[in-house]
């Protein structure tokens, strides 16, 4: 037990540098999530219409889910995926590929509900999933955890504040 508490401390080492990097991929995800979102926004009616994203739900709800989303959500998904399990694994490369693989996976069953069972659209998100989880893999070993979970956290931040927006637009 005190293994895995040492490794988790030693994530923390250099700190400074790890969140001066931090704030600039925070900024980059931020910035191309909220790029993208803003050319779909102009196809927000048909994008709604072919989701299913119970967003009108009782604004409580949707407040405690986007606090959920955008605060516990990446540290936990950071966390586990890509300090617990890779650590436990000794970082070798065949387990990489699987907890990548389980990652995307993990997202496929939620997205293939999103979607309305369309298969295609939840395979090609969940590949995307994969890519990026093997991207946060790399910025977590190359520059540390907490550059990871800051890169993390402006990708979830931006596609959040999109969710909040066509949430809006539904209320009217």
């Amino acid at each position: 037990m005190i293994e895995k508490i040492v490794y988790f401390i030693n994530e923390l080492e250099g700190r400074q540098e790890q969140i001066k990097r931090g704030f600039s991929l925070f900024r980059s995800a931020f910035g191309m999530v909220l790029l993208s979102l803003i050319f779909t926004y102009y196809w927000e009616e048909e994008i709604m219409d072919y989701l299913r994203i119970p967003l009108l739900e009782h604004p409580v709800y949707i407040a405690v889910f986007m606090l959920i989303l955008t605060i516990c959500n990446p540290f936990m998904e950071e966390w586990y995926w890509r300090l617990f399990l890779m650590k436990t694994y000794k970082e070798s490369q065949n387990y990489r590929f699987l907890i990548n693989l389980f990652y995307a996976s993990f997202h496929f069953i939620m997205l293939l509900k999103i979607f309305k069972q369309d298969w295609e659209f939840a395979i090609g998100f969940s590949t995307y999933f994969m890519s990026i989880g093997g991207s946060f893999e790399h910025i977590r070993e190359k520059y540390g955890f907490i550059t990871c979970l800051m890169a993390h956290y402006g990708m979830t931040l931006a596609a959040s504040l999109a969710l909040l927006v066509v949430y809006k637009s539904q209320l009217q």
